[in-house]
């Protein structure tokens, strides 16, 4: 099947290479009638074909040129100036006010939490209702600075750089486009479908807090503003991984309408329970596999908890010895964040999400008693972000039936 998958995935990047200049001048779903079939019968034979109709053809666009969003890598893809490039830098798609990379986070949140202000920083410090906007060319370099620390921001997930916190991004529908078939030579291929839809990324504010000791925000060497800016960028990661992960609710158990939509609590996505008193094993994870598997997707990661990885790595055999991983699993990579509950797993082809980020950073001080016998000052913070899941049936739940999730 792999090797079906990556003549598919190669053929779709050929097609969208034809489609790209048919597609210049679609720029909405306002075409007169439906786009025309292709005609000739040397263009069926050539292999199976995309049938793009009114209906989706504005998601294939200029706007929205990404095979990532068909099971190809978008955070590569060379056409596409929507989603960040691999090796690009998230704070190379923000414009900053000149002067900007030069300040000091550490005072700014010196002043911030303090009252003490340095003067380029004071210069530099805005406010809004909720607290103190941290410029542009820091905040996005703080942010940035969580991208090798975060589930949602280390694997390879495909990130969108929102400016203005609202951007619009195709979904997979149904599982038809990538499904393989053979054909004899001269005979029609089959018709694949894209059956996609229209989701938006919206920002929604992603809370946490960070608790500093205040002889570090006093202290000027550049060590100093190095654990600051690591301090808040693993902060941001947690808060961000917990917030993609499981959908806040209500009291009534409904989705919380500011929240982001957790890909947890998504009801497309595959899931496989396992037994209450059983221990989440190699089995059940290439039973997860299988699932996404038959659905004509590949799996790429696996996330999971500390103790779980624990838990699969203490493994032995009757006789004491340690399990070997099964290639499966060991082809995966790999994840580890707290933020995933105990026995919580997930298994998932990185292009089955999509991450919108804004380099937007509000800081206050948050005020309490602790501080005050700990010479600390706590700081919460905001940032903003928003998850879509554009292949559901690529991804797949692993959890224990008495789970609390």
């Amino acid at each position: 099947i792999g090797e079906e998958l990556e003549m598919i995935s190669n053929r779709l990047m050929e097609l969208k290479n034809n489609l790209d200049g048919a597609l210049n001048g679609a720029t909405s779903k306002e075409d007169d009638g439906p786009e025309e079939e292709p005609t000739s019968d040397d263009v069926k034979r050539s292999g199976n074909w995309i049938k793009v109709t009114k209906d989706n053809s504005h998601l294939l666009d200029k706007n929205f040129r990404n095979i990532g969003s068909f099971g190809g890598n978008a955070s590569n893809s060379g056409n596409d100036k929507m989603y960040l490039r691999k090796n690009e830098a998230f704070s190379s798609r923000f414009k900053s006010v000149s002067g900007e990379d030069n300040l000091s986070f550490r005072a700014l949140l010196k002043g911030i939490g303090t009252g003490v202000w340095e003067q380029n920083e004071k210069r530099a410090i805005s406010t809004d209702n909720w607290g103190s906007i941290i410029p542009t060319g820091v905040s996005a370099k703080v942010i940035e600075g969580a991208f090798n620390k975060s589930l949602f921001l280390d694997s390879d997930i495909p990130i969108v750089p929102m400016e203005n916190g609202n951007i619009t991004i195709p979904r997979v529908k149904t599982s038809s486009l990538v499904k393989p078939s053979q054909k004899e030579e001269y005979a029609i291929g089959q018709e694949l479908d894209v059956d996609l839809e229209p989701v938006n990324l919206t920002a929604k504010t992603v809370y946490g807090y960070c608790t500093i000791s205040n002889e570090l925000l006093f202290k000027s060497d550049p060590s100093a503003e190095t654990i600051l800016r690591e301090t808040f960028s693993k902060a941001i990661a947690e808060a961000l991984d917990r917030a993609c992960l499981y959908t806040e609710k209500e009291t009534n158990g409904t989705p919380k309408a500011y929240a982001i939509k957790g890909v947890w609590n998504d009801q497309d996505i595959n899931s496989l329970e396992v037994g209450a008193t059983d221990t989440i094993d190699y089995d059940d994870i290439l039973d997860g596999i299988a699932k996404v598997e038959a659905q004509n997707y590949l799996v790429t990661n696996i996330a999971m908890n500390s103790e779980n990885k624990k838990e699969l790595a203490k493994m032995k055999n009757t006789v004491g010895d340690y399990i070997k991983a099964p290639q499966d699993y060991e082809a995966l990579n790999k994840t580890m964040t707290n933020q995933l509950e105990k026995d919580n797993l997930l298994i998932y082809n990185s292009n089955a999400l999509a991450l919108g980020l804004m380099s937007n950073l509000i800081v206050k001080k948050a005020e309490g008693t602790e501080d005050l016998k700990r010479n600390t000052t706590t700081f919460s913070f905001a940032i903003y972000a928003d998850l879509a899941i554009t292949m559901p049936k690529a991804i797949c739940k692993i959890y224990k039936a008495l789970s609390s999730v």
